[in-house]
């Protein structure tokens, strides 16, 4: 049984303050080695056309898809990890001990976070990843060092491909 997502609400405002006072070290596409990209399961069917994207550039891409429904991960690589609501987050819909040590513990040198506005068990783990450059689709609270507005209706694609043009232009350094 999960109940409100109050909590986790109030913990990422908190969260989200700590993250602006955070040192923001920019990072280009080019200078980027790995990627951690972040899904939510009605957006599936983009992962690989996303991930095919990036692999093009040399880019060592780990996909975290965030699931309402259960997952077939059998025909997943190593490179995915699922988390899955049901099993992973508890009825105040904190991800458990063990998802956030393995998210935490993913390697990646950008964070590129393509979930929707209501995914607060995703947003209550990106704000703690070690990744130093984070990006991702504005929403209540101001968690990435590279945001990009979106409409009600977003469009994940296009999205993603405006986040791949401008982290192209940054120049680091």
């Amino acid at each position: 049984m999960k109940l409100t997502g109050y909590f986790i609400r109030r913990r990422i405002s908190a969260l989200s303050k700590d993250a602006a006072l955070r040192p923001h070290n920019y990072c280009s596409l080019s200078d980027a080695k790995s990627i951690l990209l972040l899904f939510q399961s009605e957006d599936e069917k983009l992962i690989d056309v996303c991930v095919s994207k990036l692999k093009d550039k040399n880019i060592k891409v780990i996909v975290c898809l965030y699931s309402k429904i259960p997952v077939c991960s059998e025909s997943r690589d190593d490179s995915y990890f699922v988390i899955d609501m049901n099993d992973n987050l508890n009825m105040f819909y904190y991800p458990d001990e063990a998802t956030n040590r393995h998210f935490s513990a993913l390697q990646a040198d950008m964070l590129i976070d393509l979930t929707h506005n209501d995914c607060y068990a995703m947003q209550y783990l990106l704000l703690q990843h070690p990744c130093r450059f984070k990006v991702g689709i504005q929403g209540c609270f101001p968690i990435y060092d590279m945001e990009f507005s979106a409409s009600k209706d977003i469009d994940i694609s296009h999205i993603f491909d405006q986040m791949l043009f401008y982290l192209q232009i940054i120049r680091s350094k």
